[in-house]
């Protein structure tokens, strides 16, 4: 039996989990220690730091590894890389992950190749820092060079108080386990987000989202998206570029585009499938499971598709808590549904009796909701929601 070598057994790995079971291949996790949904679907858990390249390796060649991959999150992206040039596997090179992986390596990029960015600094000294802000204007975002997701990020202004911009600085710079924070200038412009697949050099399937967000902190999204097809069609020809620079000719996509007056500015880009139930969303409006095609293209098979000619539109929902304390009692899924028509599913990324944090970002998250709700009606469902009907704290 074939085996695959998956990084990470959180939330957004659980569905990659279990279709490759479907398979037929043997699933080895590695993560670290800790009670992590996707554990109870796998064959075999090795207790390694995600990024341990050494240890991967010795894994990988002991094993007898197929392929390896990750969903979801950046952070083992670079790891992959490596292995995946060292054991001629099927996935992103660490050239093209160690760039888009790094928010300063990615800005950097896109300044040498000409391609649109915002203006940035990379430091790790808050004298520098406080320097280049005191000497601009206007609004900036603050962001560790290397974390996944909503981590450590921060919008900030010129005019903000010393203690508010240190502050930022410092939690930032926390988050950043490569100790480099990215500032960088504030572009306007509408967010929208999205996940798509290259074959060959070019992006045979996309799909844009309206992104819900509460400062950095994505609440959800929403498919089909609200940009018409001709941006939409702008955005591929800008990926395609994008990464055919990279040498990624094949693959998952994960992207965050600001589309100002014909404007396109990659924010963030992540060779993988995308998290905060986007992958669920596309599987139930498209009818594409992005997590099967990710298998069949790190195993060599031929990856098609045939979207949906008139997607459904879904949403998606995470939730969290206002306060910390000891999960009590999640609620029975189907009771749930029940009280609230318009909720289609539920996944939980904690159980009864683990503790729940305060959320501030999106690694806090308790679970997320597939809603079957348009954008319009978003934030009146999602408020309509009792937190003590999903979960119950003491």
């Amino acid at each position: 039996m074939e085996k695959i070598l998956i990084l990470g057994a959180g939330i957004f790995q659980v569905n990659l989990i279990k279709r490759a079971k479907e398979f037929g291949y043997w699933i080895i996790v590695a993560t670290y220690k800790g009670n992590y949904p996707g554990l109870e679907f796998c064959d075999e858990v090795v207790d390694i730091d995600i990024t341990d390249y050494d240890k991967l390796s010795a894994l990988v060649e002991k094993k007898d590894i197929k392929a390896i991959m990750t969903t979801g999150s950046d952070v083992a992206l670079p790891t992959i890389g490596k292995l995946v040039d060292k054991y001629q596997l099927i996935g992103p090179t660490f050239f093209a992950a160690d760039i888009v992986s790094s928010k300063t390596n990615f800005r950097k990029f896109q300044k040498d190749n000409q391609i649109e960015s915002p203006d940035f600094i990379k430091c790790k000294d808050v004298k520098l820092y406080l320097e280049y802000i005191q000497n601009s204007s206007g609004r900036f975002v603050v962001k560790p060079d290397d974390a996944s997701g909503s981590r450590g990020i921060h919008f900030i202004s010129a005019n903000d108080s010393i203690e508010t911009l240190e502050s930022t600085f410092i939690s930032a710079k926390s988050y950043s386990r490569n100790g480099w924070v990215c500032i960088e200038e504030f572009i306007l412009g509408q967010e929208v987000g999205g996940d798509a697949f290259m074959v060959n050099g070019k992006v045979e399937f996309i799909v844009t989202t309206t992104k819900h967000l509460k400062g950095a902190l994505v609440l959800g999204h929403t498919i089909p998206g609200s940009l018409n097809p001709t941006v939409i069609d702008q955005i591929r020809v800008h990926l395609e570029a994008i990464c055919n620079t990279l040498g990624y000719r094949s693959g998952p996509l994960n992207f965050d585009v600001m589309v100002n007056e014909g404007i396109l500015t990659v924010i963030e880009m992540g060779l993988r499938n995308g998290g905060n139930g986007i992958v669920d969303l596309i599987k139930k409006s498209y009818g594409i499971d992005l997590n099967e095609k990710l298998i069949q293209w790190t195993m060599g098979l031929e990856v098609e598709f045939s979207p949906n000619k008139n997607p459904t539109t879904y949403s998606s929902a995470v939730f969290g808590s206002h306060r910390k304390g000891l999960i009590s009692k999640i609620a029975n899924r189907n009771v749930l549904k029940s009280k609230y028509s318009f909720i289609e599913h539920i996944n939980y990324a904690k159980r009864e009796g683990e503790e729940a944090n305060i959320m501030t970002n999106n690694s806090d998250l308790i679970g997320y909701m597939i809603l079957k709700s348009d954008a319009d009606n978003y934030y009146k469902n999602v408020a309509a929601i009792k937190n003590d009907d999903l979960f119950m704290l003491i």
